[in-house]
């Protein structure tokens, strides 16, 4: 959309997509929507786009609990790879159009490649604190705190999804966290977490007040 004139763009839907132009509209308009309320009155009546409305609503209020909440803007015409792949062009940053050649790689590829020649060095999987949540009830909660934590230059994980306590535990097993912050109702009722030691096993209660 930003990349050409507006009567461009719409030639482009209209010849190249088969867009009618009421079709047109409805697609231009979308892009400037802002909210996810305003995208639920327009489209929520279609159950594939309500189910990913319902999920961009839960990260939204994922990153609320974090505190994230006010950085937050949704923005509909923030696509993959445009500028990428065709938005880097010589005479953009000076002197005469040249013709180019180059190449891009990933993270993933570089990793494959290291790892088929033994390149990758041996390392243990370390971390400061993992964040249990006994219910989907102090998930909210429970993302305060690890915000806090990070604010604080702690390594914090957490479960994306909802898990079972025994699942979360192993998770922070596996992850190698010294610390398990447990989450649960009654602990919060007294205004406190259990943080576990995973070396020793000894349980203590840490004040809501020092995760503020």
């Amino acid at each position: 959309i930003e990349r050409m004139p507006a009567e461009k763009a719409r030639a482009v839907l209209d010849e190249q997509v088969g867009l009618a132009s009421g079709q047109i509209d409805t697609l231009l308009g979308l892009m400037d929507v802002t909210s996810i309320e305003a995208l639920r009155e327009a489209f929520g009546g279609c159950p594939s786009v309500a189910t990913e409305l319902a999920r961009l609503e839960e990260y939204r209020s994922m990153l609320q609990a974090m505190g994230l909440g006010d950085f937050v803007q949704i923005d509909l015409r923030i696509v993959r790879g445009l500028a990428y792949y065709t938005g880097i062009l010589l005479d953009l940053v000076g002197g005469e159009p040249l013709p180019a050649v180059g190449f891009g790689m990933g993270d993933v590829v570089l990793g494959e490649l290291l790892a088929e020649r033994g390149l990758i060095p041996e390392y243990a999987r370390a971390l400061d604190y993992f964040v249990v949540c006994v219910t989907p009830e102090q998930r909210a909660e429970g993302l305060r705190i690890a915000h806090v934590l990070r604010d604080r230059g702690h390594g914090v994980a957490y479960a994306l999804r909802e898990q079972s306590v025994a699942k979360q535990m192993k998770a922070a097993s596996r992850e190698g966290a010294r610390t398990v912050l447990v989450v649960g109702p009654d602990e919060l009722e007294r205004g406190h977490v259990v943080a576990r030691d995973m070396s020793t096993g000894e349980e203590r209660e840490i004040d809501l007040a020092d995760l503020s």
